[in-house]
């Protein structure tokens, strides 16, 4: 692999003495640890020491050292869940650097993340809040508010901040270690490889959190497609278990003129688009039927499959409202539906071979028919003749029937049984 270019270690030492206090001083109060504090620097001015493009000013030099910082502390907490150490353990930690942990020091480093990078550059360098914004990503307006609230909350005045902060220093000895990690990696053989396994874990790392928002967003959207029905229905067949696998298409859309008026012409008509279910064996196989004409079309179809009769043909849908047939709705309104059928549906049922599949077939198309007649049922009847259909001489409730088909039937089932 060819050797990545990269500045000399004199930048990176130069670099060091220009900018390691500020870095230093946002990376500690991020993790509160100088040995994690040095593994960030080190992350950071590895950096700046493969970054070769040439910076416009030393404004924007220092502009990007310092926004580079400030995401790499950011990684620091994406990496794992972090605690607010006790003070004891920061203490202790820090007992051999150039500053004390105080009572007050320590208030300020277990302040919201948010809040120190603001904190360290205002009021630990001395930096303007338009300047800080840039480097966090917020506004000046933002960053402000920050500040206040961060002197509120640490019981503090904007004076003391700046002082306590203050003490916080980058020693010399860390410096030099810092510096002669970079240098030592850069000698390594495989320095190379490792640079550029960095550069895409941290590219990885930092892109994940959109991804799983575009992810969401993604399934949401499919949801919303199949659930709307934007592509259609899919063809399925419903095995014995309650499983569900993929039918092939089958144009089930095809009807003749003379279907379309094979019902009392005199019956209210609406238009539909569902889709109906026909036992075969121990399955049921699901078919589409999109149609603009009455709901005769959907019993015909049933009945080319084999599950009715050709004799057994729906009528006519009724659609009640206060007790009268209504032709016209509002959009929402609540409506009583009555699917009418001659008594050789009942005939039919009684005589099938299979009657629990054919019921079951009936019930799920009465699913279909509510699912997308676009109607706001309050109940819904099938009547054979005068009468409602029934199964061993019980009436069939089909307004329980569309809250839950398989379990209703299957209940049902058990309980003739």
């Amino acid at each position: 692999m060819a050797k990545i270019p990269h500045r000399s270690i004199e930048d990176v030492q130069r670099a060091l003495l220009r900018f390691g206090d500020a870095a230093f001083r946002i990376c500690y109060m991020h993790t509160k640890s100088p040995k994690n504090t040095r593994a960030l620097l080190e992350d950071v001015f590895t950096q700046y020491f493969l970054r070769t493009k040439p910076f416009k000013s030393e404004d924007a030099e220092r502009l990007w050292v310092m926004r580079t910082t400030h995401l790499v502390c950011m990684d620091y907490y994406a990496a794992k869940l972090r605690r607010k150490p006790a003070a004891e353990q920061v203490r202790e930690a820090a007992q051999h650097e150039d500053f004390q942990i105080s009572d007050e020091l320590y208030t300020i480093l277990t302040l919201p993340y948010t809040q120190l990078t603001a904190l360290a550059l205002v009021c630990g360098e001395g930096e303007s809040e338009a300047f800080a914004a840039k480097v966090i990503g917020r506004s000046a307006k933002q960053v402000t508010k920050q500040l206040d609230a961060a002197a509120k909350k640490a019981g503090l005045s904007p004076e003391d901040l700046t002082e306590w902060i203050e003490t916080i220093t980058f020693s010399e000895d860390m410096r030099y270690r810092v510096l002669h990690a970079i240098r030592t990696a850069a000698g390594d053989k495989h320095f190379t490889v490792n640079a550029y396994a960095a550069k895409l874990k941290r590219s990885v790392d930092r892109s994940l959190p959109y991804t799983a928002l575009v992810l969401v967003l993604f399934c949401i959207f499919c949801v919303y497609v199949v659930r709307s029905g934007m592509f259609g229905y899919e063809y399925i067949r419903f095995g014995a278990g309650g499983n569900a696998v993929i039918e092939l298409d089958e144009d089930t859309s095809r009807v003749t003129n003379e279907a379309l008026h094979a019902a009392d012409s005199d019956q209210p008509g609406i238009t539909l688009d569902l889709y109906y279910f026909v036992p075969e064996g121990e399955d049921l196989i699901r078919y589409n039927c999109t149609m603009e004409a009455d709901a005769i079309l959907l019993t015909q179809k049933m009945a080319e499959k084999g599950v009715f009769p050709e004799d057994v043909v729906l009528q006519g849908v009724l659609l009640i409202q206060n007790g009268k047939v209504v032709e016209t709705l509002r959009s929402g309104e609540h409506v009583e539906a009555r699917l009418l059928y001659p008594e050789s549906l009942q005939a039919a049922l009684d005589a099938h071979e299979n009657p629990e599949a054919a019921l079951e077939a009936v019930a799920r198309s009465i699913y279909g028919f509510y699912d997308t007649a676009h109607l706001t049922l309050a109940s819904l009847e099938i009547y054979a003749g005068d009468a409602p259909v029934t199964l061993g001489g019980e009436a069939v409730n089909c307004t329980a029937l569309l809250h839950g088909t398989r379990e209703v039937l299957e209940t049902r089932l058990d309980q003739e049984g």
